[in-house]
């Protein structure tokens, strides 16, 4: 299964070596950018390592290790993750049923659609009761496998409490324990807990290996798959749930936004602003994301000239076309078009109108196109 990782394979190749020749260290510390595979390969390394599986082939996902552990319900495994303050036990009981039920929900978002990212209500953390729980468990001997492991998802959200703690945990492990960590910040760090891992790194992830990967293993027809790997910006997680979800109406309403503005059509232009306002309610994270596809398409414009292999909106390429030969120039003001595109996103975070937001872009973004009107 460690196979099925995508696009890390000297991470893979170290993992499976240390399997294979029972070396696996006490901490390993996976350390990559966001959707780059690190937390899925630190949970098929924890299931490898306890798998009955007589073939060099770990895990095998069938033994009764690793169908626990595809449960979340192996007790020698221990997960840690960010989490609201919720009140626990030194056994790790969730006090409140009301925080146990948003529990077992996250719990089971994992089990069902381990690629989605649930969250959880209010600010999360890994706190102090998590790290005396762990250290509670860890003082008997296995359950039922070889080992006890441990896996802690993004220890950068470790409060400075729980990480003190954590360290008399990474400084004398017990000898039958694995404690693996990840994190996208590795430079937030205490340099002490970082000394005493084995660091794995993790790349981002080509943009054709995700396409091959949504072609091959989700059965994308080949131009959907080309759009959602440059859409997913080595982010094979995100590229996933974008597949899945099959949602492009961002990107649809984005490419009206440009037709539109091309022709500066302005009363199709209010009734696009009207239209997208109201589909997302008071969402404006969708709003939001409207405006990064605006930011892709401009970075197209700058592909067209640059390199055409870069372009993200490849069923758009005429549009693009049409738009750098109004303005061949733009290159040169497009850092201020970004930066101002990012300010106006920052504004509906803050609740501005959004029907003010998006009328100013349309102004805004037609004067650097003063030449479209013939």
């Amino acid at each position: 299964m460690l196979k099925k990782v995508v696009g890390q394979s000297l991470a893979i190749r170290i993992l499976e070596n240390s399997l294979k020749n029972n070396t696996v260290s006490q901490a390993y510390l996976f350390h990559g950018p966001e959707g780059c595979g690190k937390i899925f390969t630190a949970y098929i390394f924890a299931m490898a390592i306890n798998c009955f599986s007589k073939n060099e082939r770990k895990p095998c996902g069938t033994c009764i290790s690793c169908r626990k552990f595809l449960q979340f319900s192996h007790p020698d495994i221990m997960f840690l993750f960010p989490i609201p303050n919720f009140e626990m036990t030194s056994n790790g009981e969730i006090k409140s049923q009301a925080n146990q039920t948003e529990y077992q929900k996250y719990i089971q978002a994992k089990i069902d659609h381990p690629w989605n990212d649930y969250k959880f209500t209010g600010n999360t953390e890994i706190r102090i009761d998590q790290i005396r729980m762990i250290q509670q468990k860890l003082i008997t001997t296995p359950y039922e496998a070889e080992k006890k492991v441990i896996v802690i998802e993004n220890i950068e959200k470790m409060n400075n409490q729980a990480a003190n703690a954590f360290l008399k945990t990474l400084e004398e492990p017990s000898e039958n324990t694995v404690i693996i960590m990840t994190t996208k910040t590795i430079n937030s760090l205490l340099q002490t807990i970082i000394s005493r891992c084995q660091r794995i790194e993790f790349h981002p992830i080509k943009s054709t290996k995700i396409e091959i990967y949504l072609r091959h293993v989700l059965s994308l027809d080949p131009v959907k798959a080309k759009l959602i790997s440059r859409l997913s910006n080595s982010n094979l997680e995100k590229a996933i749930v974008i597949a899945k979800d099959s949602n492009f109406e961002n990107l649809e309403q984005t490419t009206k936004f440009f037709q539109i503005l091309l022709v500066r059509d302005d009363q199709a232009f209010l009734a696009w602003q009207e239209h997208v306002i109201t589909q997302s309610g008071k969402n404006n994270s969708i709003l939001i994301e409207i405006i990064n596809s605006m930011i892709l398409f401009l970075n197209d414009i700058k592909a067209f000239q640059l390199c055409q292999d870069d372009i993200v909106n490849i069923n758009q390429v005429k549009l693009i076309s049409q738009f750098y030969e109004q303005n061949p120039y733009l290159l040169e003001s497009l850092d201020q078009i970004f930066y101002f595109l990012e300010d106006l996103q920052g504004a509906l975070k803050g609740h501005v109108n959004p029907k003010l937001v998006f009328g100013y872009i349309y102004n805004r973004l037609g004067t650097y196109f003063t030449n479209m009107r013939k």
